[in-house]
């Protein structure tokens, strides 16, 4: 749990991230902390731009108040809305192959959802600066498309994971 004040902090800081980020055309919904989020959450559906299946990203900060003095740790958690074959894709040689070309972040999955993690640092009593933050945050959308692509085809039955593996192999 995270004091009222760090709570605080972080909900002035998604608000200046909300501004940003709705600036660029792309909508979003602040959630205050609750028994659901137990801190602020900065929830928005991806950009006109963005080149693959339906998804959501969520901005939390994550919670190491104590721990580190000087930096803050924005998670940006991208997801695809729809639930997949978790069998077939949940398999550590596929996200092997996925995470060691990406260019930044990494990919996992939890319950039957593909994900996109990264954590951008920022000091901690400044606010992000917009045009770093805005180009890292447009890379995590190319990049978790480019991705969520192949793992749809596979989802489909478009591809064999031997087949996306090697066809990431091969780039």
């Amino acid at each position: 749990m995270i004091s009222e004040t760090e709570q605080k902090r972080q909900w002035v800081d998604l608000e200046f991230l909300q501004t940003t980020i709705n600036n660029a055309g792309i909508k979003t919904q602040l959630i205050p902390a609750s028994e659901e989020f137990p801190q602020p959450v900065l929830i928005g559906s991806m950009p006109d731009s963005y080149q693959g299946p339906e998804a959501e990203f969520q901005l939390t900060y994550l919670a190491i108040e104590g721990m580190l003095s000087e930096v803050t740790l924005l998670q940006i958690h991208l997801y695809l809305a729809k639930e997949l074959k978790e069998e077939e894709i949940n398999h550590k040689d596929l996200f092997y192959a996925m995470n060691t070309r990406s260019l930044l972040g990494y990919f996992g999955m939890e319950e039957g959802q593909l994900f996109f993690r990264y954590v951008f640092t920022n000091p901690r009593y400044n606010p992000p600066n917009e045009e770093v933050f805005m180009e890292t945050l447009g890379l995590c959308f190319g990049n978790f498309g480019n991705f969520a692509n192949l793992i749809a085809q596979l989802d489909q039955g478009e591809k064999s994971r031997a087949e996306l593996i090697h066809s990431l192999e091969q780039e």
